[in-house]
């Protein structure tokens, strides 16, 4: 399965010149996927607000630095000669990673969300309609805050009236994403949460021909599962949890990177993603001290139920 960010990350590294001037139009780098991968291949990345802090960011920290930089200009910014001596400009936003998608439509939606629609195979530049039909069809619950107003509103009207319609997108979704799997652990982070989706709507579906497909897609994609686990399992202990811990024993690298003095960790522990959403918005709603800051979420692939995978979720006062 393709990644956007790997196509963000080629097209960035197109020039010859140590350092980046980037323009984000978008507002890409607010993912941390996205900014971890540019981390990992070596660049420090530095945001400027005006033409003045352009220059002083500069003179100050790239001109003379053995290190790179991406440097995030504001909008409309020049930059004068003596800069593109030493940095390669680009303008980098959903239009260079989806050219055929309305970029107004894709812009703040989940990570996930764009990671599902770039390996989608479109070969026709879709309208603003068009493109909002495709985002509701791929989108999951957990991709849903993410979405404009106006489809958050469609999305929820249009489940709600019929679980079976949507199941069987959902069903779909589970299809492509299993023959596409190739062995990112990213992948299973995207792919638990459509399985939890349908999982659900399977114990309330009416049609035995639904809930028996699932069953089926789900027993294959825990065999594949396993597969993963046999073959990957050990290296995820050797990545990084500053950003976002992987497994359980990198929590404590992330709770002592975060800036608040006080800091709480609740574990949930042995439960499936599924349920984990079935009770998440109720546990919102009763500790919201614990929420007002985006949680962590912390999965730890571990052969438990059906889901296999279940989840920590790290929230921080």
């Amino acid at each position: 399965m393709a990644n956007w960010v790997n196509k963000y990350h080629d097209l960035i590294r197109s020039g010859h010149k140590k350092h980046i001037l980037l323009s984000d139009p978008d507002g890409l780098l607010n993912y941390a996927g996205l900014v971890d991968k540019l981390n990992e291949s070596g660049y420090e990345i530095i945001s400027a607000a005006s033409e003045l802090e352009v220059r002083l960011h500069f003179e100050l920290i790239v001109r003379y630095s053995d290190k790179k930089y991406i440097l995030v200009i504001p909008s409309g910014y020049e930059p004068p000669p003596d800069i593109l001596q030493f940095c390669t400009p680009h303008r980098i936003g959903l239009v260079q990673i989806f050219p055929n998608l309305d970029p107004g439509v894709l812009r703040g939606v989940s990570f996930d969300l764009l990671y599902k629609l770039f390996n989608l195979k479109v070969y026709e530049k879709l309208g603003t309609k068009e493109t909002q039909n495709l985002v509701m069809k791929f989108s999951s619950l957990d991709d849903i805050a993410g979405l404009p107003e106006l489809l958050q509103v469609n999305f929820y009207e249009k489940i709600d009236k019929n679980n079976e319609s949507r199941l069987k997108i959902v069903l779909e979704q589970l299809a492509e994403q299993f023959e596409e799997i190739e062995d990112e652990f990213e992948q299973w982070f995207v792919i638990i949460k459509v399985i939890a989706e349908a999982k659900l709507r399977t114990l309330t579906c009416k049609d035995s021909e639904l809930t028996k497909r699932y069953y089926e897609l789900e027993q294959k994609l825990n065999s594949r599962f396993q597969l993963y686990l046999d073959n990957y399992y050990a290296g995820l202990f050797s990545l990084s949890g500053i950003r976002k811990p992987v497994v359980v024993s990198r929590i404590l690298e992330y709770l002592k990177a975060q800036s608040p003095s006080k800091k709480a960790l609740i574990v949930l522990d042995g439960m499936n993603y599924w349920q984990w959403l079935a009770i998440s918005d109720d546990l919102r709603k009763v500790a919201s001290l614990f929420l007002q800051k985006p949680q962590c979420p912390i999965y730890l692939p571990l052969l438990h139920g059906h889901d296999k995978l279940f989840l920590r979720e790290a929230i921080l006062t």
